[in-house]
């Protein structure tokens, strides 16, 4: 999907558009997080990751580029890096697939 789509879906799209160009680019980000190819596969135990993160943005839609938001007596912060809450769970994964490649030999 290209750029132009993604934003013509995310600003006047449906429901499903939304989430369908917030879930590309969630898992677009969390590939490169990750030093997955752009075709890589997104690893079956962070894909709540995805989950989680694509909720977010979706609820937080119309409220980009607020860092906070104060109603009456109740006031909102928001994350700007919706990924970033994320970063310990994906260096962990990280440092187990590091530890699991370890004593392997390769042949060429």
């Amino acid at each position: 999907m290209s750029v132009s789509e993604n934003v013509t879906k995310l600003i006047s799209g449906t429901r499903e558009e939304k989430i369908s160009a917030l879930t590309q680019l969630t898992q677009a980000r969390l590939r490169v997080k990750l030093g997955l190819k752009s075709d890589g596969e997104i690893p079956d135990q962070l894909e709540y990751i995805v989950t989680r993160a694509v909720t977010v943005m979706f609820n937080r839609i119309g409220s980009e580029g607020v860092s906070s938001h104060w109603v009456m007596d109740e006031k909102m912060d928001f994350i700007d890096d919706e990924l970033a809450v994320f970063d310990a769970d994906i260096q962990d994964y990280l440092k187990a697939q590091e530890g699991s490649r370890a004593g392997r030999v390769r042949f060429i």
